[in-house]
């Protein structure tokens, strides 16, 4: 089973998600995976954004696969849960690779797409968690990188959303999207 979850920031999306995929796993009886996208070299507050993630998997069974580079696809077990957090960090890693100011290192959305895909294959189930930026800042000039990584996402996003149960969670309440992501 595939399951998307989307939500604004602080939204409660990625309780949601975890509570999908520990539900999933005892379900299954399957290993229960994290796959950490946040490069721990970003910068900014991503510390006490890694910390506060860590704190909230204590004691839930997760093992920890980070997944920065995204050149190589991780090693998961097969068959396992997977909870992949989040495509937002995955995109930027793959658009703007550290150390790396050459254009031919981006990947493509195709080849995105594909690495994600290939990971979810391995994995008997898999929940996604993504941001959503596309309800804010419509009318903002952006610039060339923001919006090729918006449109990256919209691409990402609505691939999945077709292959995905999807939820967007507002204020920690999780409503099931219905054939996209703005039709309820």
């Amino acid at each position: 089973m595939r399951i998307m979850v989307i939500g604004g920031s602080a939204s409660g999306k990625s309780e949601f998600a975890e509570e999908q995929a520990c539900f999933l796993a005892k379900r299954s009886k399957t290993n229960l995976i994290y796959l950490a996208t946040l490069n721990p070299a970003s910068g900014g507050d991503t510390d006490k954004r890694i910390e506060k993630h860590r704190k909230s998997r204590e004691g839930k069974g997760f093992s920890t696969i980070e997944w920065t580079n995204c050149r190589q696809i991780p090693e998961i077990p097969e068959k396992s849960t997977v909870l992949l957090e989040d495509l937002g960090n995955l995109c930027a890693n793959a658009l703007f690779p550290p150390d790396c100011d050459d254009e031919r290192n981006k990947l493509s959305n195709e080849e995105i797409l594909n690495l994600i895909l290939q990971v979810s294959q391995k994995a008997r189930h898999t929940v996604f968690v993504a941001n959503d930026i596309f309800g804010q800042n419509q009318n903002l000039s952006l610039s060339i990188e923001t919006k090729e990584y918006v449109e990256t996402m919209r691409f990402l996003t609505d691939r999945l959303l077709k292959v995905c149960k999807s939820f967007q969670v507002i204020a920690g309440v999780p409503v099931k999207i219905k054939g996209g992501l703005w039709s309820f």
